[in-house]
């Protein structure tokens, strides 16, 4: 409460206290959830939270993936363990009936994609970082 200006993106969801960080996350705009990590030091334990955090948390406030290593190849298998149990919890809220297939595509897109490109500021730097990659900067505006 004394900081309700700075961002707040809460590492390993707060494992083993995720409950709190959801109450957090739901109570504070600034705050958000981060499940780097957490994949693949307790992967039930992350569908559960991802599975309760999906029902308490708006779905633009959780960051479903972060590396979280020093190896690219760490990182890789992280990754594929992420979306792997992503899709089970978003399979799981389908056959429940609590999401359709089209928005479980989109919350899909949101926690591995989007989200982070949002929260993190990503735009503008992708934008700055262009020309260095060899791509051709697209006008914002047409005259």
């Amino acid at each position: 409460m004394k900081y309700p200006q700075t961002p707040f993106d809460i590492y390993h969801i707060s494992y083993p206290y995720q409950e709190e960080l959801a109450a957090l996350a739901k109570n504070f705009p600034n705050v958000t959830v981060d499940f780097c990590w957490m994949w693949i030091i307790d992967p039930a334990a992350g569908r559960r939270a991802l599975s309760d955090m999906l029902d308490t948390v708006p779905a633009n406030k959780i960051h479903g993936f972060g590396g979280d290593f020093i190896l690219v190849e760490g990182s890789y298998g992280h990754a594929q363990i992420a979306r792997r149990e992503i899709a089970r919890v978003l399979c799981d809220k389908v056959e429940e009936g609590r999401f359709s297939e089209d928005y479980a595509l989109e919350v899909g897109k949101m926690l591995l994609r989007d989200n982070a490109i949002e929260n993190f500021g990503l735009e503008p730097r992708r934008a700055a970082f262009k020309p260095r990659a060899g791509e051709k900067q697209v006008p914002t505006s047409i005259t």
